[in-house]
């Protein structure tokens, strides 16, 4: 498990803090969804990831500017994680089972430890900017740098030592994105180029880089999380710009995870070690926050304008619900 980029959802804002939910198909289970805890005089909430035992981590700001790592317990409540000497931001992105944390300090990568402290971890030479995105159990952690003046990205890992490595490009490729990584090393993300749309990839451990299949017909994937067993989740775009929630299976073959009726595209954002994956699809009337099965059935989640992030091997969620105007709030579903 680990934190991803955020994705912004569309829609009205999420009023009730606790509602029922029944899901569907072969796991149909009752769910609570509750609203995570803001920090005091924050507007927003961000949620990025949840470990095995149902802490979760993110962010709280306002419109301000004012931007900071959360950490939340299984009750909701919020914990600032503060930040650097001389930063004025953090994030948290992600959270391992032990309880290790990283993320960002302003344009700085970061480990928060169990016992409080918070470590700055070294940068890429050539580009300004870098931040932490995951973390394993095994303390491998990865993440991406960034330059501001050329907007150049390129994925990269911390090995134990501290050192940091660039994840390997093909050779056509000019930067990537680093999405997740499971429990032995592996990662995914996407490559991209001027010369062709995004290309969903798995790293392996020693950074070698492989590519992931598209569906038929279709010009560009992403790949945005991973289990233990290699089974891989994202999305997949056609040449109509419609994108369809796919599963690349361990043998490298790739399934459609479909879309609802009455929807125009999904997105899946993350998967467990059971196979359930968790993710959003888009309305004319906004996102909506969607469960697929390990058999492939589909349910909306049923909380108003909203987008799940994360799912740990428990199956409790965590996601964002709101207007995307400043207002949004960060939500956890929970079996019931």
């Amino acid at each position: 498990m680990t934190g991803r980029r955020l994705v912004r959802v569309g829609g009205a804002a999420l009023l009730g803090a606790v509602l029922l939910v029944s899901t569907a198909g072969p796991a149909a289970a009752a769910r609570t969804v509750t609203e995570l805890a803001l920090l005091r005089d924050m507007a927003y909430a961000w949620p990025s990831d949840i470990n095995a035992g149902g802490i979760a981590v993110g962010g709280s700001g306002n419109n301000n500017g004012a931007q900071f790592a959360v950490r939340w317990d299984t009750d909701g409540s919020a914990t600032n994680l503060g930040t650097l000497p001389g930063a004025e931001s953090s994030y948290a992105a992600g959270i391992n089972d032990s309880g290790v944390i990283v993320g960002r300090a302003d344009d700085r990568a970061v480990v928060w430890r169990t016992d409080g402290t918070m470590t700055e971890l070294p940068g890429l030479d050539g580009y300004s900017n870098i931040e932490a995105i995951g973390v394993n159990n095994s303390g491998m952690v990865i993440g991406h740098a960034w330059d501001r003046f050329t907007g150049a990205h390129r994925g990269v890992s911390w090995r134990e030592d501290g050192t940091v490595l660039e994840l390997d490009l093909l050779p056509e490729a000019d930067g990537s994105y680093v999405e997740d990584i499971n429990a032995d090393g592996y990662a995914v993300g996407e490559l991209y180029s001027p010369s062709f749309q995004d290309r969903a990839v798995l790293w392996h451990p020693d950074g070698t880089v492989k590519e992931l299949d598209v569906l038929p017909g279709h010009v560009a994937s992403q790949a945005r999380g991973i289990n233990r067993h290699r089974a891989i989740v994202g999305n997949s775009t056609g040449p109509d710009g419609l994108v369809h929630a796919v599963r690349w299976n361990p043998d490298g073959s790739v399934v459609d995870l479909g879309t609802p009726d009455g929807a125009y595209s999904s997105y899946a954002q993350d998967i467990n070690d059971k196979g359930v994956a968790v993710g959003f699809t888009q309305t004319m009337d906004g996102d909506r926050a969607l469960h697929w099965s390990a058999y492939g059935a589909i349910t909306d989640l049923d909380a108003g304008p909203a987008s799940a992030r994360g799912i740990n091997i428990k199956g409790t969620i965590i996601g964002v619900g709101g207007s995307g105007s400043g207002a949004d709030r960060g939500l956890r579903w929970a079996l019931a």
